[in-house]
């Protein structure tokens, strides 16, 4: 993350920068929100990522800056508006017949996402590994051409494939524990 840390020099030296950063996030979070209930897709999705942007880039301030560690209730926060702009994306989408397969499909994604937080990862996964801002690029590309279900789809296939993977390489390689990040 020392790229982002010179890439963003002001950033960096304002020490209210963090703060400013989780007030973006979860004002973009509540946008997206606000235009997922509209039924705007792409426009809520761009929104989320850019909420995920600002909070990834307050989590390395926090991690390399010297601000301090305490709980970090906005990006739980966040979380919390992501996923009920994805369930209230997946409903407009659905019609009456496809409503109970996608916001199953939305819960398996969700818990796929939270047991990928949990765990360790592999180190050969690591660049691979899904997280909200893979699934939210994964579910604005769909979007943008009117497919938000084959994103949703899409995207926890990938992550199912991921989780599956990992846990794979862990149960294969027992004794290369060396390789796992904790």
């Amino acid at each position: 993350h020392p790229l982002t840390k010179l890439s963003l020099p002001r950033l960096w030296r304002n020490r209210a920068a963090s703060q400013y950063l989780g007030i973006f996030s979860l004002a973009a979070g509540l946008a997206g929100l606000l235009t997922a209930a509209f039924g705007y897709s792409a426009a809520s999705l761009v929104l989320l990522v850019m909420a995920s942007a600002a909070q990834f880039v307050r989590n390395a301030m926090a991690q390399f800056g010297d601000v301090g560690r305490m709980r970090d209730w906005p990006a739980l926060a966040l979380d919390l508006i992501t996923a009920s702009a994805v369930a209230i994306l997946a409903i407009k989408a659905s019609d009456v017949t496809t409503l109970g397969p996608n916001l199953v499909i939305a819960v398996l994604l969700l818990l796929h996402l939270v047991l990928s937080g949990t765990g360790s990862v592999d180190r050969r996964l690591a660049l691979f590994r899904t997280d909200s801002r893979l699934v939210l690029l994964i579910l604005l590309i769909a979007a943008s051409f009117g497919q938000f279900s084959y994103g949703l789809y899409g995207a926890a296939l990938y992550s199912g494939l991921m989780l599956v993977l990992d846990r794979y390489l862990a149960n294969k390689s027992p004794g290369r524990s060396a390789l796992r990040n904790d």
